[in-house]
């Protein structure tokens, strides 16, 4: 198999694999099976690999939000009182349900945490980072979905959008999962 942007050959590994995000910060998967570009270092990740990070990346999220100080989260009710919302719309909205508001259960009751809840009133975005970031020049990767690769038309352009971007807006790494460029709309 070639890769798409330089034309070298890829190789499979099968390895540890680590990933940059802007909330957990780095985190690794272990025996991930990828294929990677003998020249230009670029991955394909096949379905497998991603969904073994994605469970990653949940399982590490849910343990750096559980590690934050009990104080700092708020009942529904006060939560919804600062969001000017119905305890209830607070349960079923689903930008909150999908985790746009940090959230932990305890005694099979829901509290949120206070900043998050406050931020996502302001931009509908809940979400902090929960690591401290370091001065060190990041890394940029680019990761491919094996599926994504026969949706993309114009994978060449694809490419030359990617260099236009700045890198420090979207963080140190741009997925194409199912055919959608995240960050080069």
């Amino acid at each position: 198999m070639l890769c798409n942007n330089c034309g070298g050959n890829l190789i499979e590994i099968t390895g540890n694999l680590s990933f940059d995000d802007d909330i957990i910060g780095r985190y690794e998967i272990t025996n991930a099976h990828y294929s990677k570009c003998e020249q230009c270092g670029e991955k394909l990740l096949p379905e497998a690999t991603w969904e073994k990070a994605d469970l990653e990346e949940a399982k590490t999220l849910e343990k750096m939000i559980t590690s934050l100080p009990v104080s700092e989260f708020i009942s529904a009710t006060e939560a919804a009182k600062n969001l000017g919302i119905s305890r209830q719309a607070i349960h079923k909205h689903n930008r909150i349900r999908k985790g746009f508001i940090y959230s932990i259960k305890l005694g099979g009751k829901l509290f949120y945490h206070r900043k998050s809840t406050l931020l996502f009133k302001e931009t509908g975005d809940g979400r902090f980072p929960l690591v401290k970031k370091t001065k060190q020049e990041p890394k940029y990767s680019i990761y491919h979905r094996i599926s994504a690769l026969p949706y993309l038309e114009d994978f060449n352009h694809f490419f030359d959008n990617i260099k236009t971007l700045d890198k420090s807006t979207y963080g140190n790494e741009i997925h194409v999962r199912d055919g959608a460029d995240y960050g080069c709309n």
